[in-house]
């Protein structure tokens, strides 16, 4: 718990600092990512993390993430529709870098108000999926849900 109030605190300063806090607005969503959560396929058996999603202001999201023993590189994080065992579309793209243990905290300004609408609406709908090039159809998942 300790380390998940560490990522929400750094997914704030980010946000702060980056100039997309709304006014008394903000939501924390948080998924809890392992490779078994992955389907059709399951992901790397070895690794896990956090994703800390923060819901900022109408068009805003800032997130954490961070996954330790991934096997390789991310090349790819998204939010993704679905409910838990299902797979869904991209939702919203997330920019990741190349850094073992995988770890990054970013704000997106200026996405569509229904966009951050249904993130609000039904967190549990939708999830955060992190690819590597050894797992191009999920390394690691997690179900979004309200901190």
């Amino acid at each position: 718990m300790k380390t998940l109030r560490s990522l929400c605190a750094a997914a704030a300063i980010v946000a702060a600092t980056t100039g997309v806090v709304g006014a008394g607005d903000t939501r924390v969503l948080v998924a809890y990512l392992n490779g078994a959560n992955e389907l059709p396929v399951l992901g790397d058996p070895d690794a896990f993390g956090v994703a800390t999603v923060t819901l900022v202001n109408s068009t805003a999201l800032c997130y954490t993430i961070t996954v330790e023993n991934l096997g390789a590189a991310a090349t790819a994080a998204h939010i993704q529709t679905g409910n838990a065992g299902t797979a869904g579309g991209i939702f919203v793209s997330l920019p990741v870098n190349a850094l073992l243990p995988f770890r990054i905290s970013n704000c997106i300004p200026g996405l569509p108000a229904a966009t951050i609408t249904a993130l609000r609406g039904k967190p549990g709908g939708f999830y955060v999926n992190v690819y590597t090039a050894l797992f191009g159809s999920g390394a690691v998942r997690g179900q979004l849900q309200a901190e």
